[in-house]
């Protein structure tokens, strides 16, 4: 069977055609690539001029899609699309109008506003998108379009307006500036809440972004830095010079008070909010936090937590108004800030709490036994079982020493080759 040639190959050819005459009445020098792909000429510009032009310097990619009958649109597919907002030079849209008597040129440049539209199109479900002779700008406006598109960084002002688009959906208030000195370029991407980077969304989750930032201060920035931005803002970014994330920060110092029947005492935290949580954050690696509103089992609830920050080794021993606090918070106790007396929140609401104030108050008997100056039981313990346990039992040998009489003690043999630094035992004395 003899190869043969669709209408639409034809159509499409004589759009080509049209347009390589449009293009030298307009300035434009087109040039074939060897291969295709997604820009049907790659165009040099020249300068404006009656006899002698010269050549600008300027670079315009072409994409030309061709029409004819009544219906005069054309169908963008995903691809084309992503083609087009991935360049890093001009790009113009050519749709021909292919007629017997006179085929007509339509464009349009990918400026900001078409840009967001195929950016938009991307977000969607749909495999094409459509586009009208009456969505394009005429032959008579090509020339001024063209000098707007050259003029300054058109390609980058489109891809920031893009970014800003598609980046407002995510984060408050988003601003982009790309700055250049005479060694590199870089873009300030600044919000008006930090966190909002990293944060997913309204629904409050104990993830390792929450981790950081309400864990330890010392170490969050270190730990964000690691878990990078939400997977759609970095997608964003990677479309920009070096971005530099800037951003405000909800935070300030406030006293919080423990009270109970024998009491009270206070500790100086930095609440810290984001858009899921509050938190009530202690410089060593401690804190409360307080959850958005969240739907359980049918009813409205803000989970309350103390969190201990695992990767601090936060000594009570050196961290005596901490310690204090800790101590206070008893079965009766409630805490409250100081200067919201009437937010008060009893303790056995507030979870990992009791555990944290039990390894404290144990802790303070223990650190009295001969010999404890050698020992560090930073408070990240407090969340072991076994070493709970352990201090429980070294806490009550203290308050009770009888307490260890009839008690029984299996010891594993060690080889005469075991260094003595190695050995994990009690104090002789304790026995």
């Amino acid at each position: 069977m003899a190869k043969r040639r669709d209408v639409q190959k034809r159509i499409g050819r004589k759009g080509e055609d049209v347009f390589q005459v449009f293009a030298d009445d307009h300035r434009l020098l087109p040039t074939v690539p060897r291969e295709d792909y997604g820009f049907d000429f790659l165009c040099h510009v020249e300068q404006s001029g009656i006899r002698t032009r010269e050549i600008s310097g300027d670079f315009v990619g072409v994409s030309v899609r061709s029409t004819s009958g009544h219906a005069q649109r054309v169908r963008l597919s995903r691809d084309d699309a992503e083609t087009y907002l991935r360049a890093k030079f001009v790009v113009c849209f050519v749709l021909v109008a292919v007629e017997t008597s006179a085929s007509r040129v339509f464009h349009r440049f990918v400026d900001e506003a078409f840009a967001i539209k195929l950016s938009q199109f991307l977000s969607s479900e749909r495999k094409y998108m459509t586009l009208r002779t009456r969505d394009c700008g005429t032959e008579s406006e090509f020339d001024g379009n063209l000098d707007m598109a050259i003029r300054g960084n058109f390609p980058e002002r489109v891809r920031l307006a893009v970014a800003h688009h598609n980046l407002s959906g995510r984060l408050l208030e988003p601003r982009l500036e790309v700055r250049r000195t005479s060694e590199d370029e870089y873009t300030i991407v600044a919000v008006e809440d930090f966190y909002s980077y990293f944060v997913k969304d309204n629904i409050p989750r104990q993830d390792e972004t929450y981790a950081a930032i309400f864990g330890s201060p010392r170490l969050r920035l270190e730990r964000l830095a690691q878990i990078g931005p939400l997977p759609e803002v970095e997608k964003e970014l990677a479309l920009l010079p070096s971005p530099v994330l800037i951003g405000r920060t909800a935070e300030y110092s406030f006293n919080l008070i423990a009270e109970n029947s024998r009491g009270r005492d206070t500790l100086t935290l930095q609440r810290v909010d984001t858009k899921t949580y509050t938190g009530w954050v202690y410089e060593a690696g401690f804190s409360i936090t307080i959850s958005a509103r969240k739907n359980h089992a049918g009813r409205w609830i803000h989970e309350i937590d103390a969190l201990i920050d695992q990767g601090e080794e936060l000594d009570l021993e050196s961290h005596a108004d901490l310690w204090r606090f800790l101590e206070r918070c008893t079965d009766d106790a409630v805490v409250f800030p100081e200067l919201e007396p009437k937010m008060r929140l009893e303790t056995s609401y507030i979870s990992g709490l009791r555990g944290a104030e039990f390894f404290a108050r144990c802790l303070r008997s223990a650190s009295r036994l001969p010999g404890w100056e050698h020992v560090r039981a930073p408070l990240r313990m407090a969340t072991d079982s076994e070493v709970l346990h352990t201090i429980a039992l070294l806490a009550e040998a203290e308050t009770r020493p009888d307490f260890l009489q009839g008690f029984g003690f299996l010891v594993e043999h060690v080889g005469e080759t075991a260094s003595v630094a190695s050995l994990k035992s009690l104090d002789g004395r304790l026995c």
